[in-house]
């Protein structure tokens, strides 16, 4: 069993533990947060997806600390799931690191490139493995997505769009959604699933235009569309914060190729369709773990197995993702076409 130390536990974080208390794989044997509100049995936690997560309750056995240096000095650890505010993981994976535990971190990676590169250059030097859990890569439907532009059964992809918007995060610890310098704003923490699925299917672009506006406040781009320029396709994805009461969250994923459109939306019941030529729309055979599950087995069985997890999913193919947003809004301060380098 693989002895997991959990900290953070807002929404993302409270997932991660459910699927632990699941896993044939794990132990978790310590959580931690500097909330001791967060660590009280019952505790509910809010977040923009309802996911049926029951209050709070840490099992017996399990440690509980206020910080990352607390919990890696009092308990035996193999892995560390940093589930904190991005603007704490390059210092809390490489402290983990450093410690020689493996690290599973939450999406975004950072909020600079050089943040994400002291993360890599940590995992390295100490000989342990890293990934960054963009849960998108991990749904059976984007897989679907993603077999379908690998292996052509629709032919050539001419257009990809991609749709995710919702109302503001209220509900995280002292705002720090809301505050741009402690999250990036909705491009680095909420387009950065989209950002990052188009590096995943298509790989870094030729150039970058985008356009955003700021309405609420947060100090950066709140709505954000983004034009990335491949070979003969077209590639876009629009994400942003808005203020709509009773609005909730809505993502959406249309791929034009030569022969049919693959549509995948939140609000679309079953949520993938296909309309290919000569055939009756249909909705395909998918089935698989959801996206947070998947993300988590993937790596454990990793670690258990002795396989290397970047060769799958590098922690570089983030870092690239997260430049990918970067350049977005360098093209909207600018208002020209930047280049992918």
């Amino acid at each position: 069993m693989i002895k997991v130390g959990l900290i953070g536990l807002g929404f993302m974080g409270r997932t991660h533990l459910s699927k632990y208390l699941h896993s044939d794989r794990a132990e978790l044997v310590a959580v931690a947060d500097i909330d001791p509100e967060r660590l009280k049995p019952g505790t509910v936690v809010e977040g923009n997806i309802d996911l049926g997560l029951p209050p709070l309750e840490i099992p017996e056995g399990v440690a509980t600390f206020a910080t990352l240096d607390e919990m890696r000095e009092g308990v035996e650890l193999d892995m560390v799931d940093i589930c904190l505010p991005t603007f704490l993981h390059a210092e809390s994976v490489v402290k983990a690191a450093e410690a020689g535990k493996h690290v599973l971190c939450e999406k975004p990676m950072a909020l600079t490139l050089e943040e994400c590169q002291a993360m890599i250059s940590a995992a390295q030097a100490n000989g342990v493995q890293l990934m960054i859990a963009q849960c998108v890569r991990f749904w059976p439907e984007y897989l679907y997505l993603q077999e379908t532009f690998k292996q052509g059964r629709l032919g050539k992809l001419q257009s990809l769009s991609m749709r995710r918007l919702g109302t503001p995060p209220l509900w995280s610890w002292e705002d720090w959604f809301l505050d741009a310098e402690r999250s990036g704003g909705p491009v680095v923490d909420l387009q950065i699933h989209d950002v990052d699925f188009i590096n995943f299917l298509l790989g870094p672009p030729q150039a970058i235009f985008a356009q955003g506006i700021k309405h609420l406040g947060t100090g950066d781009i709140d709505i954000v569309i983004g034009n990335f320029l491949y070979p003969a396709m077209k590639v876009t994805a629009e994400a942003g914060w808005m203020r709509a009461p009773g609005f909730g969250f809505y993502f959406a994923c249309d791929a034009l190729f030569e022969r049919g459109l693959a549509r995948l939306a939140s609000d679309q019941k079953p949520p993938l369709m296909i309309y290919e030529e000569g055939r009756e729309p249909y909705t395909p055979n998918v089935s698989g773990l959801d996206g947070y599950t998947a993300e988590i087995q993937f790596f454990l069985d990793c670690l258990a197995g002795g396989r290397v997890v970047a060769d799958v999913f590098p922690p570089e193919s983030a870092q690239i993702s997260l430049q990918m947003a970067l350049l977005e809004k360098e093209s909207i301060s600018k208002g020209e076409i930047i280049p992918f380098a």
